[in-house]
C-alpha cells in the first residue's frame, strides 16, 4: 500500500514525463516542418531560376543554399523583374 504523498509523487513524475515527451514531439514536428518548407521554397526557386535563366553556375546554387526563409521570399519577388542572375546578387 502506498501513501497519498507517494501516489502524488508518482503521478507528478508521470505527468512531467508525458508533458516533456509531448513538448519534444511538437518541437520536433515544428522544426522539421520549417526545415521542409525552407527546402521546398529553395527547390522551387532553383527550378524557377533555371527556367528563366538556363543552367545555373555551381556558385549560384551554393549561394542559394545559404539563404534563409526571409531571403528566399525576397528573392522570389525580385526574380519576377530580374533580367539576369547578376541582378539577383547570387553570383560570387
Amino acid at each position: 500500500m502506498i501513501t497519498t504523498y507517494e501516489r502524488g509523487k508518482i503521478d507528478g513524475r508521470l505527468e512531467g514525463k508525458l508533458e516533456g515527451k509531448s513538448k519534444g514531439k511538437l518541437e520536433g514536428k515544428l522544426e522539421g516542418g520549417l526545415e521542409g518548407k525552407l527546402e521546398d521554397r529553395r527547390e522551387t526557386l532553383l527550378v524557377q531560376l533555371e527556367a528563366k535563366f538556363g543552367p545555373l553556375a555551381p556558385q549560384v546554387v551554393q549561394r542559394l543554399e545559404l539563404l534563409d526563409m526571409d531571403q528566399l521570399r525576397q528573392l522570389s519577388v525580385r526574380l519576377l523583374k530580374a533580367g539576369s542572375v547578376d541582378e539577383l546578387g547570387l553570383k560570387g
